[in-house]
C-alpha cells in the first residue's frame, strides 16, 4: 500500500529521495564518533521512521 502510493507520488518520492541522503550523510558523520551517538542514532531512526509514516498517514487521509 505505502510503496504504491509512493510510486503514485513522483514528487514526493523525490522529497523523501533527499531526506534519505541527508540522513546518510548525517548517519555516517555521526558513526565515527563514540558510543554515546549511537544512543543519539536510533532516536533519530525512531523520529525519523515516525515523521514519515505520520507524513503517509497525512497524505493518505487527504487523498481519500
Amino acid at each position: 500500500m505505502v510503496t504504491k502510493f509512493l510510486i503514485t507520488e513522483e514528487t514526493f518520492v523525490a522529497g523523501i529521495y533527499g531526506e534519505q541522503q541527508q540522513i546518510v550523510f548525517v548517519w555516517n558523520t555521526l558513526y565515527n564518533n563514540k558510543i554515546i551517538i549511537n544512543i543519539l542514532k536510533l532516536l533519530l531512526t525512531i523520529a525519523v521512521f515516525f515523521m514519515f509514516n505520520l507524513l503517509i498517514a497525512v497524505k493518505l487521509i487527504y487523498k481519500s
